[in-house]
Order: C-alpha cells, then sequence, then structure tokens
C-alpha cells in the first residue's frame, strides 16, 4: 500500500467518530524533502452531532493522530 493510503486509514482509526471528511491536498516529493520520503498535506474535518468541539479537545485529537502515525510509519510533523 502506498504511503497516503496507510496515512489515511491511520488517521481515520485514530480519530474516530469526529472525523467527518479527509481530504489529502498535497503530496509533495522535491527540494526539500529527503530521497524516498514524500510531504503529505492532509485536510481533517472534526465535527460532533451532539456539541461544538473546544479547541482543546480538537488540538488533543490531532495530538493523538498524529502520535498514531509516528508510531505506526515513523511519520514527523515538519509543521503546524
Amino acid at each position: 500500500a502506498t504511503v497516503s493510503v496507510d496515512a489515511a486509514a491511520i488517521i481515520e482509526s485514530a480519530a474516530g467518530d469526529l472525523l467527518v471528511q479527509l481530504e489529502l491536498i498535497d503530496l509533495y516529493t522535491g527540494a526539500g524533502i529527503q530521497s524516498g520520503e514524500k510531504s503529505l498535506t492532509f485536510r481533517l474535518t472534526l465535527q460532533s452531532n451532539s456539541r461544538n468541539l473546544t479547541d482543546e479537545e480538537a488540538d488533543h485529537l490531532i495530538d493523538a493522530v498524529l502520535k498514531r502515525l509516528s508510531d505506526q510509519i515513523d511519520a514527523v510533523l515538519r509543521s503546524r
């Protein structure tokens, strides 16, 4: 499987029911990226049907997604 498909599946699993949309908006392999590596940019849309999410809840969920990506495919966050 490709890295982007693996990453998307990991994101979906880690984000759970609050993830209502996931889009791969950029895949880059060029200057500034080490050979054999890719830079992926995903857009996550988070939503609860029962309440408004706080910034803290969203940040916690994103941290959990990033940890799972790091643990499972050695992904590294370039910027936030």
